[in-house]
Parts: structure tokens; C-alpha cells; sequence
């Protein structure tokens, strides 16, 4: 029954019918368990399936450098299912600047085929102005993602300069808020 939905009908006994109680419990019986066992299936479960992967960071990221992008946070081999759509993201982001108005981007970055890296389809963008180098800015980055067919999913967040010359530092425990990447 794999990739298909159907309404169920389930037949009532009709007065012209012989009355067997024990055969009309039992195949009603089997009809809701086949209902059961398709929606606890997670492919074809008509269901939302809730966060089905997660990855915290509790310490803060390594400074970027001029203008090269920096891996920070990733998960790998996430299984997700055509016919659904999920929504990948962070929870807000604390980014330090070391110099004002320097703009820094933050990227959601997937790959199908293997590990995700710095070079690999970029999902999402998110971007921050540094308006003062005492105080980070929060910034939060997610989109929806509709895969064609099943795959396994490698996703990869990272941090780089957009323009300015200082460099950014995205925040861990050190600020009591961990950096969290979810599907």
C-alpha cells in the first residue's frame, strides 16, 4: 500500500445478511489496523512526522576570515520522503561583529549526495548589519523544502562576510543561547 491513500468504506450488515457478530468484529478489525499501520508508517503517513533531526551547538563558532564562508553546524543523512514538505532551520542566531557596519550572511546549504559543505546548493540566506560591536545581533534563518523523490539529506550551516573587513563569530553557550539547525 506503499504511496497510496484510500477512504475506507466499511460495510454494515444489512437485514438480509446472516448475522455472524465474531466475522464483522474481525474484519473490521483488520481494516483499522491496516489504517493504524499506514500512519504509523513515516513515509506514507499522511501525519506531520514533528522534528526528525536536530543538532545543537553549546560553544561558539571559529572567526571568519576575510571573505571565505565557514561551516558551523551540520547534520547528516536525514531521511526525508517525497510528497511532504519540511521546514529546515535555526532558532535565532546571536552573530558578532568585530567592526560596525560590517554585514555578515548565514547559509543553509544541502547536499543529496553526500556531506554538505561550503560549495554545496545553497536552501536559505539570512543577513545582519553589525549596528554595534558590543552587542550581537540575532538573526534566523529557515525554508521549506519539497524533495522530488526520497532521499537522504546532508545539511550545513555557515557563517561568512558579506562586505566590511572584521570578521564574525556566531555565539554558543558563551551567550546562554546554543546554536540549534532542525528539519
Amino acid at each position: 500500500m506503499a504511496g497510496t491513500t484510500s477512504n475506507r468504506s466499511y460495510r454494515f450488515p444489512q437485514a438480509s445478511d446472516d448475522y455472524v457478530p465474531h466475522t464483522d468484529i474481525e474484519n473490521l478489525a483488520t481494516d483499522v489496523d491496516a489504517d493504524v499501520a499506514l500512519l504509523l508508517d513515516a513515509e506514507n503517513s499522511p501525519l506531520p512526522l514533528g522534528v526528525i533531526a536536530q543538532h545543537t551547538r553549546s560553544s561558539n563558532s571559529s572567526a571568519t576570515s576575510g571573505s571565505t564562508e565557514l561551516g558551523i553546524l551540520r547534520i547528516d543523512s536525514v531521511p526525508l520522503y517525497a510528497g511532504r514538505i519540511y521546514r529546515i532551520g535555526t532558532n535565532s542566531l546571536l552573530v558578532d561583529g568585530s567592526i560596525a557596519n560590517d554585514v555578515a550572511r548565514v547559509f543553509l546549504r544541502a547536499n543529496s549526495a553526500g556531506t554538505a559543505t561550503t560549495s554545496s546548493t545553497q536552501l536559505a540566506i539570512g543577513q545582519t548589519v553589525v549596528p554595534n560591536v558590543s552587542f550581537p545581533n540575532g538573526i534566523q534563518v529557515s525554508c521549506l523544502y519539497a524533495p522530488a523523490s526520497d532521499e537522504t539529506l546532508s545539511i550545513l550551516l555557515s557563517v561568512g562576510r558579506q562586505t566590511g573587513t572584521g570578521s564574525f563569530v556566531v555565539l554558543g553557550s558563551a551567550s546562554g543561547v546554543p546554536m540549534q539547525l532542525s528539519v
